[in-house]
């Protein structure tokens, strides 16, 4: 099953519950580059704590494309192969393209305007970390929890979050949060 960004939410709860009871879980991915031009490839007799140093930056460089996870539910006659594909497109930042890779990808069937136009965002840890600075620069988010006393702001959070989970269901990618005045303390 393809995932974007689309059926992201409804499939995700059957994701995590097929996880939760499968057996195993197999997985591989798709990254826009595996190695830096005139690297050469990991082989069966490299010293992975040498060569590890040389993948890592690899893998930082380079951005997924697609990570696949099959899940493996046992049977009385078998077993059952659960295939989930995530499109995965990072909104932010640069990332790298070699052409070697988009090669493979191509001549393997690889939906590049799936990837881009409907690839499920995602940031890395160092960008998630500036994003929640950004919007709790001095206190966790749990102790700035506000209560509405005020009929009128509450009737205006309860509208507006309806309208958000509409939005949230839907395939527009874009919300405009309706205007509404400053919430204040009564």
């Amino acid at each position: 099953m393809n995932v974007t960004q689309a059926n992201f939410n409804a499939v995700y709860k059957e994701f995590e519950k097929l996880v939760n009871a499968c057996e195993f879980i197999s997985f591989d991915e798709e990254m826009t580059g595996i190695n830096f031009r005139g690297q050469s490839k990991l082989t069966v007799v490299d010293d992975l704590s040498e060569c590890y140093p040389e993948k890592k930056a690899v893998a930082e460089a380079f951005s997924i494309l697609q990570i696949g996870f099959c899940l493996w539910e046992k049977g009385t006659d078998g077993y059952t192969a659960r295939p989930f594909n995530f499109y995965s497109f990072a909104e932010g930042g640069d990332f790298l393209l070699s052409a070697s890779a988009i090669a493979f990808n191509k001549k393997h069937g690889m939906d590049f305007q799936k990837w881009i136009y409907e690839g499920v965002s995602f940031s890395t840890e160092a960008r998630e970390k500036e994003l929640r600075d950004n919007l709790w620069p001095e206190e966790p988010p749990q102790k700035r929890r506000r209560v509405l006393t005020k009929d009128d702001d509450k009737t205006w959070f309860e509208d507006t979050w309806a309208q958000f989970k509409v939005w949230q269901a839907s395939t527009q990618k874009k919300y405009l949060m309706p205007e509404g005045k400053w919430l204040q303390k009564a």
